[in-house]
């Protein structure tokens, strides 16, 4: 279904981690990509202005230069549930690529809701 329902789904390790990554490319400053979680049934959620929905949530590209740390804290200060976007099946992430490329920057790096905090390349949302 290329939904994301696997019990090790969202913790990659070593090159399985960059693989999946993709085009998105965690760096020590990047933009960021911002997910708002919504409520209610489809046909009655709207994201607010300069958000695109998708499946029942939001996102927006937001063009700052930020660690990823300052980058989910700016997500938290939006909304009490609005994270860094954590992408499980492949049309969500070619929809967010799609709002990549026509939002971010030439040549930018994105921030993700995938971190390795304690640096061992065991990747998680």
């Amino acid at each position: 279904t290329g939904e994301c329902d696997s019990p090790t789904c969202g913790h990659l390790t070593g090159k399985e981690g960059r693989k999946t990554m993709g085009q998105f490319i965690i760096v020590s400053f990047g933009l960021l990509v911002v997910v708002l979680s919504l409520r209610g049934t489809r046909a009655d959620h709207h994201c607010p202005p300069s958000w695109a929905s998708y499946n029942e949530f939001c996102y927006m590209v937001y063009n700052r230069s930020v660690t990823w740390n300052n980058a989910e804290r700016f997500c938290l200060q939006q909304q009490p549930d609005c994270h860094l976007a954590s992408i499980h099946s492949k049309p969500e992430a070619a929809f967010i690529v799609g709002l990549v490329y026509h939002g971010a920057s030439s040549g930018s790096s994105v921030w993700i809701g995938m971190n390795d905090p304690e640096k061992r390349h065991a990747w998680q949302w």
